[in-house]
Parts: C-alpha cells; sequence; structure tokens
C-alpha cells in the first residue's frame, strides 16, 4: 500500500492550482462552484477508500496517516451536501416540488444496487449467511460502509421538513435542522450504534449555514484570509494532537460504551478533526484548486466509489489477497471499485432519465 498511497499523494500535489496571487488576501469566487467541489469529492472518495485500507494492511506510508481521511473526508462531504441543497433552494423557485422523490431516486438507485449487488455476492460466493447481513444491519453495522447514505437520506428528510413551505428565518430554520439532527444523534446512541454515525453530521449545519452567511464570511475571509487560514490550521493541528496532548495534560483515562457506540478521547478526537480540518481545507479551497481530468471524472462517480469499495476490500479480504501482496490487494481494490462505480452511475443516470 506504501507505493499506491505515495502515488497518489504525488498526483494530489501536481492536481493543486492557484486561483488567485497565494500571498495577497484575494479569494476566488469559483471556490464552491460545482466544478470545484466535484472535483474535491474525487480526492476525498479515493482518500476514504485508502483510510479504510489502512486499517487492512500491515505497511503504510510512513509519517503520513491516511486513517485521518474517514471523518474529514466524510465531514467534507456533509459540508458539500448542506451547502448545495441550500443554494439550489436559493437559485431554483420550485426546487422543493417532489424534492424527495428526486432526492431519493438519485441516492436511492445506487443505493439498492449495491445491496442487491452485496447480498448476492456474498451469500452465494462466500457463504455469508443472510441471516448474519441482516443482524449486522440491525446494530448499525451496515452493508459496506454505506450508513453515510443512511445519514444523507435523514438529513434530507430533514431538510424538507423544514424547508417544504415557503419562506424562512434563518435562525428559526438553523435551529430547527439542529434540533432534527440533535434527534438522530440520541437515535443512534440508543441504539448502541458505531460512534461513526454521528462523528460529523454537525457539518451538515455548517454548510447550511454557510450557504446563508456566504456572502458575509468571504467579505470578512477576504480582509484577513491568512489570518483565518492560520487560526484554522492551530486548530486543525491541536484536533490532530488532542489524544497526546489529553494524555500529558490530564492522563486520566474515560470511556463510555453503548453497544458498538463509544464515547472516549478518540471519540473527541475523530470529532475535532472532522470540524476543524474540513473547515481549514473549506478555506483553502479559495486560494487553491484541483481541478483536472482526473479528479472531475472521479467527483462523478465519488459516490459510487464510496458505496462499492467496502464489498470489494471484505471479499478480497476473504480471498486471502493482503497475504499475497499488500500493494497488489490495494490496487485490485481500487480498480475493481472504480469499475463497479462508472457502471452503477451510468446504470443510474439512465433510470434517472426515465423517471424525470
Amino acid at each position: 500500500m506504501i507505493i499506491v498511497t505515495a502515488v497518489f499523494l504525488v498526483f494530489l500535489l501536481f492536481s493543486i492550482r492557484k486561483n488567485t496571487d497565494v500571498f495577497s488576501n484575494d479569494i476566488s469566487q469559483e471556490a464552491f462552484s460545482l466544478k470545484n467541489t466535484n472535483a474535491v469529492r474525487g480526492i476525498l472518495a479515493i482518500s476514504i477508500v485508502l483510510c479504510h485500507l489502512t486499517a487492512r494492511v500491515e505497511r503504510e506510508l510512513p509519517f503520513v496517516s491516511m486513517s485521518i481521511m474517514a471523518s474529514v473526508g466524510v465531514g467534507l462531504f456533509f459540508i458539500f451536501s448542506g451547502y448545495s441543497l441550500v443554494v439550489s433552494l436559493k437559485n431554483k423557485p420550485n426546487y422543493m416540488n417532489g424534492f424527495l422523490k428526486k432526492r431519493f431516486v438519485n441516492l436511492g438507485i445506487p443505493y439498492l444496487i449495491l445491496i442487491l449487488i452485496y447480498i448476492f455476492v456474498r451469500c452465494v460466493f462466500f457463504d455469508v449467511p443472510f441471516k448474519e447481513i441482516l443482524t449486522r444491519t440491525v446494530k448499525g453495522d451496515l452493508i459496506s460502509n454505506s450508513w453515510y447514505m443512511v445519514a444523507i437520506l435523514v438529513f434530507s428528510v430533514i431538510f424538507w421538513l423544514v424547508f417544504r413551505k415557503k419562506g424562512f428565518n434563518t435562525k428559526k430554520t438553523v435551529l430547527k435542522i439542529c434540533i432534527g439532527i440533535a434527534i438522530y444523534i440520541f437515535c443512534c446512541v440508543i441504539f448502541g450504534w458505531p460512534e461513526w454515525w454521528i462523528l460529523t453530521c454537525e457539518m451538515f449545519v455548517v454548510g447550511i449555514c454557510f450557504a446563508y452567511k456566504k456572502d458575509s464570511i468571504e467579505m470578512t475571509l477576504k480582509n484577513n484570509y491568512w489570518l483565518f487560514a492560520g487560526i484554522a490550521f492551530i486548530f486543525s493541528l491541536g484536533a490532530y494532537l488532542f489524544p497526546a496532548i489529553f494524555n500529558r495534560i490530564i492522563n486520566l483515562p474515560f470511556s463510555f460504551a453503548r453497544g458498538k457506540f463509544t464515547f472516549d478521547v478518540w471519540f473527541i478526537n475523530s470529532v475535532l478533526m472532522g470540524f476543524f480540518i474540513p473547515i481549514f481545507l473549506c478555506i483553502l479551497m479559495y486560494k487553491f484548486n484541483v481541478i483536472n481530468r482526473i479528479t472531475s471524472f472521479l467527483g462523478k462517480i465519488s459516490l459510487e466509489i464510496y458505496l462499492f469499495h467496502g464489498l470489494i476490500i471484505e471479499c478480497l479480504l476473504d480471498l486471502g489477497l493482503p497475504k499475497i501482496s499488500e500493494e497488489l490487494f490495494t490496487i485490485m481494490v481500487l480498480i475493481i471499485t472504480l469499475a463497479l462505480a462508472v457502471i452503477t452511475n451510468k446504470i443510474s443516470s439512465y433510470i434517472t432519465k426515465l423517471n424525470v
């Protein structure tokens, strides 16, 4: 996996382009354009795949931890989702007409394809009992790390409940969204679902708030860009180093567990990283972009990449491929995931057009 990770990081480095003069306070007006966020989604999707692969291999690139990309990547996905929903609401007068149907078709079709393929492959070729898959699902350990799909569909319903009527007050709207997500968090804890269900869900609210206050935020940012970038970097670094800082200063172990949900110093670490690092990266997007043909292509199938990589990892692990070669294992996961993502995207796009 060392070679693949190194190649990815080199590709990322050479993909970075500046939007404006780096040392000035000027910021790009296209930072959160569809083209730019789509390219970032592509980078994030591959980063999350590599993150999940690090837990299955023995060797990874020294001094580079891809494991942090789970909370960071999903946090950014939630920001983009909340932001894009509000922007679409502002720019499209009839956006809420048939909102839930369009949302569930766009997100539900690839998810349904994943579920059918997952059950067929795991039950037929790997003799995994269907009851075991069902039991894991009930306990919150969903098919192929697809909890994000459930979360974003729940958030879409919350968004629809709040915005289904015309006219809204910013503070009341955000409060209602927060209450809805608080109920979601409460349910996840009560059911004892794994902590990743709630680590970064607040970033959906951050995306909504940013869309509302984008003009004033950008005006403030333009006047003091590097000050805010520096502050965000310091907080991001503090979030990353939180376990070491906490253990050195307090040195008091604590943990609360309910089912598969665990609240401890590492939970706080993931929450902090999933909050501050995505915000820091959003600030950097005003100066830099990663737009090219490859990242744009990956961005278009980023949802499908996220959905299918867990299935491929499970299957290749059961075949013992990591024991033969960790690099081959990583390459095969990426190749098969990309192939399935492209096919599923085309099928989903075709079905979506039929429903328009």
